[in-house]
């Protein structure tokens, strides 16, 4: 938000001095107030996120397969995927791909908890797109897991 208070004709010189005087931090050199908004902020801070896990994933490419590599990559991969929703949106074409990659590192690590928000991640892409089969597959395996899980963070 940016209000000119210099110019402001309906503001008094006695409101501009107390404007300046609590929000003086907020207020340029040229007299402009400027408020940003809690979901602006959230939006730089996920786009910050997307990037920071490119980067590290560009990075953790360059080393040799281990066991420690693969459960990096995961948490990378459901970062970047959460963070990407948050920018792009669920249906954007860019969210599917972490959340794939990150099933199949699952897959391959049997990593049932961490499979939960790759499958809800997953589901809400292909809900959003319409393809309403695959959300429901997803959504039942998602139930099935919760459901034969013994671990309390994911039946509870």
């Amino acid at each position: 938000l940016r209000f000119d208070l210099d110019a402001s004709p309906s503001l008094t010189d006695e409101q501009k001095r107390r404007i300046r005087a609590k929000l003086g931090a907020r207020v340029s050199k040229d007299g402009v107030l400027r408020i940003v908004a809690a979901s602006s902020r959230s939006q730089h801070a996920n786009r910050e996120a997307a990037n920071h896990a490119t980067q590290a994933l560009r990075l953790l490419g360059a080393l040799p397969e281990s066991p420690e590599r693969i459960q990096q990559e995961l948490a990378l991969q459901i970062m970047l995927g959460a963070a990407l929703t948050a920018t792009q949106g669920y249906g954007a074409a860019e969210v599917a791909r972490p959340y794939e990659r990150a099933r199949e590192l699952c897959a391959q690590v049997g990593d049932t908890v961490r499979l939960l928000p790759v499958l809800l991640g997953l589901g809400r892409f292909h809900q959003s797109r319409g393809e309403l089969q695959i959300a429901r597959d997803l959504g039942t395996r998602l139930l099935g897991i919760a459901d034969t899980a013994h671990d309390a963070t994911v039946a509870g």
